[in-house]
């Protein structure tokens, strides 16, 4: 009797455990909804982007499909009910069949709103370009707006960004992405300065046409500067880039291009380098340039355009340096300053020197202080002197996201051979790796 007793009570244990099991499985299955019956660009259950930016990203999804087959996806929800939302991310993923089934070219953007988390997972035909560096590293731009709850201007830059990188992996250029940020249309005949903005005096405008005519076919760089009244709110990177790609400078010169690219706005200055400059001839990616024309940004626009003019001259006096070749004299003549400013280094000078007698032997390193003040000055800040790294600043201009694979921040996504999902989509298998992060 106690052994029948004792077998029911195991029995029911039994039933108990396997009912549980069983709920968590439908609880865990239920939690990824079901794909759409036909192809969306952007799945917003939890209602995080506007109707414009919905439609800004279904255009630039359908256009990139159509050219690469790739397929980038954005999905919003509300909770993700407890799941963790890396496996939530892969099997939907993978139930959904983001992306062509033999490239597995899939790019889903998954959101839990409620959770405050979201993740990247990249199929594994994209992860050469959408690194799992990368992709946090779009992810930490998002956190600032998302903590803000301005979700949908985030959202969209993601998806911009993500797209910009898909389109380098297939060598592609994108109307839509142009569209979406609000470049400004190729002028029939760009020259050397696009001026939109309005910035440059008609006097320095022709002398930078002079000095990039002369610059190129000395060098055969084509430096070109394009100047804009306002991003609308776009990254100044990503627009640069976007532009440089739009107008086809990146191919100008046989990708011997440079940008300086000039945003009046919101006063954001970068270089964008084509795939055929060289190192030495992006030097230390123009950061001198650009502090120059941003420490003149607060003055009239007489100042501000001669801070332009000389700092293109600079720029070509480097590019001729590192091509080993004479300097134009036009280049010459933009980059010259008044002989007031030479008096005024040389009476800096003198200060500083008399400064040292009156205070005795004590400081004895002011003579070399004064002397590296007046040298800097003279030479526009070209001599690297002690401490001159530190004080110009080591950030690069127009540079690319950092693709390191080992961010300590960012947990990789799942890989599998599971079979394809063969709904609306195109049918990726699974992610090849990913990002995820909260705000």
């Amino acid at each position: 009797m106690n052994t029948f007793h004792a077998r029911r009570q195991l029995c029911a244990f039994l039933f108990v455990i396997v009912s549980l099991l069983a709920l968590a499985g439908s609880h865990a299955d239920a939690a990824v909804p079901p794909r759409p019956a036909q192809r969306e660009y952007v799945v917003d259950a939890a209602g995080m982007v506007s109707p414009g930016d919905a439609e800004r990203i279904r255009q630039i999804g359908a256009e990139l499909r159509e050219k690469t087959k790739a397929e980038l996806v954005v999905v919003t929800v509300d909770t993700l009910d407890g799941t963790d939302i890396e496996s939530y991310a892969n099997e939907m993923f993978r139930s959904w069949g983001i992306g062509d089934a033999k490239q597995n070219n899939g790019v889903l953007l998954l959101i839990a709103k409620e959770d405050r988390k979201f993740r990247i997972e990249v199929g594994y035909g994209l992860e050469g370009k959408i690194t799992d560096g990368y992709a946090g590293s779009v992810l930490d731009a998002m956190k600032d707006e998302f903590r803000k709850e301005n979700y949908s201007p985030a959202i969209l830059g993601a998806y911009i960004n993500l797209a910009q990188k898909a389109c380098e992996e297939y060598g592609v250029g994108l109307q839509s992405l142009g569209a979406a940020l609000g470049i400004p249309a190729k002028p029939a005949k760009p020259g050397y300065a696009v001026d939109l903005a309005e910035l440059l005096t008609p006097e320095d405008a022709a002398q930078i046409e002079r000095m990039g005519g002369d610059l190129s076919d000395v060098t055969g760089v084509q430096a070109i500067i394009v100047t804009v009244p306002t991003l609308q709110k776009a990254p100044a990177k990503q627009y640069a880039e976007q532009l440089f790609a739009d107008w086809q400078l990146k191919d100008a010169a046989n990708g011997k291009s440079i940008l300086l690219f000039i945003a009046k706005e919101e006063r954001d200055v970068l270089f964008v380098f084509g795939p055929a400059v060289s190192d030495a001839e992006k030097g230390d990616g123009g950061q001198y340039v650009i502090n120059r024309i941003t420490s003149s940004f607060p003055y009239d626009k007489e100042d501000l355009s001669e801070a332009i003019a000389k700092g293109y001259a600079l720029l070509g006096e480097e590019l001729c340096e590192a091509n080993g070749v004479t300097v134009p004299k036009s280049i010459e003549e933009g980059g010259s300053e008044p002989f007031y400013v030479y008096i005024l280094g040389g009476l800096v000078a003198i200060l500083l020197i008399g400064l040292l007698f009156y205070c005795g032997a004590g400081m004895i390193l002011l003579p070399w202080y004064a002397f590296a003040a007046l040298v800097s000055l003279l030479t526009l800040g070209k001599i690297n002197l002690p401490g001159y790294d530190h004080l110009k600043g080591g950030t690069p201009a127009g540079g690319r996201y950092d693709d390191d694979d080992d961010d300590d921040h960012y947990r990789g996504g799942f890989g599998g051979d599971s079979d394809s999902g063969d709904g609306g989509y195109g049918g990726g298998s699974s992610g090849g790796g990913g990002a995820s992060g909260g705000w």
